[in-house]
């Protein structure tokens, strides 16, 4: 499809560093958790933990990261319209039809680690309750850090704290 941005060995697409009304926030700890082998990594999550200053109190920023395929898909183009009709991305047990052209859907809106992306995302702050204190939302470059698998999460939800499977550590150290 000629809409579609170019990307190969010799002419890699890259993003905009500086595209304004973007938030550039590669410097956060941004991971995914997905499927071992996914191809089409399109969320990620971050989680932070703060300590405003002249306070006591612990606040968190609890980040939700979704691919930014509408930067690529115009409206009202012929990807617009199939994506359309498609509705979502379907998985069969040996195959599946992706609902956008696979150079996004695999590539250039895959939150790979590594990879500059862009996202759109919601950010909270919570209190040490959890209470919602603020909410964003808004476009943003993001870099992530990790492609964890499902495996490696749970890993870490029993209480090891470290992944199996040569993934990045990225829990605090105490």
């Amino acid at each position: 499809m000629n809409e579609m941005p170019v990307d190969t060995k010799s002419n890699p697409w890259k993003p905009s560093l500086n595209d304004e009304g973007r938030l550039d926030i590669r410097n956060k700890v941004v991971f995914s958790i997905d499927p071992i082998g996914s191809l089409d990594i399109d969320d990620a999550i971050s989680f932070e933990t703060l300590k405003p200053s002249g306070s006591r109190n612990l606040e968190y920023e609890l980040g939700v990261h979704i691919a930014d395929a509408s930067y690529f898909i115009l409206p009202e183009s012929a990807s617009d319209l199939e994506a359309r009709k498609r509705g979502n991305t379907i998985y069969l047990a040996d195959r599946r039809f992706n609902m956008v052209p696979e150079i996004l859907s695999e590539n250039i809106c895959s939150l790979r680690s590594g990879s500059p992306r862009y996202a759109v995302s919601v950010i909270w702050k919570l209190d040490e309750s959890y209470n919602v204190l603020s909410v964003w939302f808004g476009r943003t470059l993001i870099k992530s850090v990790s492609e964890m698998s499902y495996e490696s999460a749970q890993y870490i939800l029993n209480g090891s704290g470290l992944f199996p499977s040569g993934e990045i550590d990225i829990m605090e150290s105490d």
